[in-house]
């Protein structure tokens, strides 16, 4: 019992050290696509010694070079691994960090011969001039215009989306969300938070009106914004749908709407309602509200089940095909339709689309 307690306390004191580690991710064993829980083999810059690290960075990526900061703890079953508390994506500092970096497979084509002529020209100054002078790179022997712009590419992208991600967590959005808003919007993510961070709210899956808000908010836009008046307005309305609505009245919307703004008086509410019914982004039916994918959505099933309510041409020849089947499939199966249920069958051979009702056992399966 006491050794027990002892290991137990060992690891408790192992666990309990904070500490910050740099390297190269070499390979992602596994992550979860749900959470962006992690597990990466990391090679440390300073000891070329290679931990497992585990934790939640979907945005991590084999190649980056990371710094992340956590704990050391013994798993019972995996053994010895770094709980990552925070990490984030750096350039590598050192000749041989950068030459691991740009032959980790983080770019395809792009292997261990490449970096270490790069690095043998420019040292550590080998990324920056990937960055800004890929003429100087592509003129090395063995490089190449095509290898050289694919790092650049590569690098100009990277750094893009660690300015996202450190705009999105200042912001308290959460690793796996700031993945997501990132490809979706890619480059021009930057651009729309600051223009329209509500765009979130109606484009990602998993962040609602008050995340995006609370963005906006801290961007300073005015509570009683137009901006905001509309992102509520169509927000309301998304919520409804989750509820199973497909539209809403607009006196409804307008009420929801005021209740998600929390503004105990908006005059112009409705005239923004109007405003976003002119522009297109919102639909209007029989007194209905509607998203404009729902109300696409139901257009399409008019016109789907429209287009197959007629009977097809009568023919002779038809008529005596499904007469036989029906003769046929009584003698296979061992039974005999009703009246009913052979008029069921031939209508279903007179028409494209056919809908059967009726209570529990009263032979629609038959």
């Amino acid at each position: 019992m006491v050794a027990w307690i002892e290991k137990d306390r060992l690891i408790m004191k192992e666990a309990s050290e904070q500490e910050v580690v740099r390297g190269t991710v070499d390979r992602v064993t596994f992550r979860n696509p749900s959470n962006g829980y992690s597990v990466l083999q990391v090679t440390l810059d300073d000891q070329n010694e290679r931990i497992t690290a585990v934790g939640i960075c979907p945005q991590i990526k084999a190649g980056s070079h990371v710094i992340l900061s956590g704990t050391y703890i013994s798993h019972p079953k995996f053994g010895k691994q770094f709980t990552i508390q925070t990490s984030s994506e750096t350039p590598p500092s050192t000749s041989v960090g950068i030459e691991r970096y740009l032959s980790s497979g983080l770019i395809a084509g792009v292997g261990k011969r490449t970096a270490q002529r790069i690095v043998a020209e420019f040292g550590t100054g080998s990324l920056e001039m990937i960055r800004n002078q890929p003429a100087k790179v592509a003129a090395i022997a063995g490089v190449g215009k095509k290898r050289a712009d694919l790092l650049h590419s590569a690098l100009l992208e990277q750094s893009e989306f660690d300015q996202v991600m450190r705009f999105l967590i200042e912001h308290q959005i959460s690793p796996n969300l700031s993945a997501k808003i990132y490809h979706r919007f890619q480059g021009k993510t930057l651009e729309v938070l600051k223009s329209d961070p509500y765009a979130l709210a109606r484009e990602v899956r998993g962040i609602g009106f008050h995340t995006a808000d609370t963005i906006a908010l801290n961007l300073g836009i005015a509570p009683d914004s137009t901006l905001r008046l509309r992102a509520g307005i169509h927000c309301a309305l998304m919520n409804a749908s989750d509820e199973g609505h497909c539209y809403l009245s607009e006196r409804t919307l307008l009420e929801r709407a005021q209740l998600l703004l929390g503004l105990e008086h908006i005059p112009e509410l409705a005239e923004q309602l109007q405003q976003l019914l002119n522009s297109g982004q919102l639909t209007t039916y029989n007194g209905g509200i509607f998203l404009r994918h729902f109300d696409a959505a139901e257009s399409l099933v008019a016109h789907f089940a429209a287009s197959r309510s007629s009977p097809t041409s009568p023919s002779h020849d038809r008529e005596k095909i499904y007469l036989e089947a029906i003769n046929e499939a009584e003698r296979v199966l061992g039974l005999t339709l009703s009246q009913e249920q052979r008029y069921a069958v031939q209508l279903a051979s007179t028409y494209p689309l056919l809908i059967i009702t009726g209570g529990p056992g009263c032979g629609k399966t038959t």
